[in-house]
């Protein structure tokens, strides 16, 4: 099952129309750390205002996006304590990153952003969030000091 999220920034109300991918999840990360500043689910609510169109049919309400955010596996993003952003792929019109983020207790989990440009009059050409989906490290590779892929989990 894919659950579609969309994050925002927290400094900023909106991330910059010119904003790359990789910027606009670090946006999204930020306003996540401060999730509840400067009152509950004020973090998680700016999010959902930059959510794509078909992200916001997909979820339906504010409510319903606050309780995916909030369950255990989005929950670490929430008030994380670091985290570090990569783009795996983009093709101009749609842009894939992993996030790396370590939480309060030292653990690291990783999400694969999707995000697109917009095409509708209101959101021209801005990247938008269009899911954000839990994934997991395979297996190590047989050497020892070779980095694991990525793999979706399965949720």
């Amino acid at each position: 099952m894919f659950i579609l999220l969309a994050l925002t920034g927290c400094g900023e109300k909106t991330a910059p129309p010119t904003a790359p991918p990789e910027r606009v999840v670090r946006l999204q990360l930020e306003a996540l750390q401060r999730a509840d500043d400067p009152e509950p689910n004020a973090g998680i609510a700016r999010a959902w205002e930059h959510a794509s169109p078909d992200n916001k049919r997909m979820i339906g309400s504010i409510e319903n996006f606050i309780n995916v955010v909030r369950s255990p596996d989005y929950a670490p993003m929430l008030n994380c304590r670091s985290f570090d952003v990569s783009q795996t792929a983009t093709d101009g019109k749609r842009a894939e990153l992993i996030a790396a983020v370590t939480d309060e207790a030292d653990t690291t989990y990783f999400y694969l952003f999707r995000l697109s440009r917009q095409t509708d009059a209101r959101h021209h050409d801005r990247w938008m969030t269009d899911g954000v989906v839990p994934v997991r490290p395979r297996d190590p590779a047989p050497t020892p000091h070779a980095p694991g892929p990525v793999a979706p989990k399965e949720i």
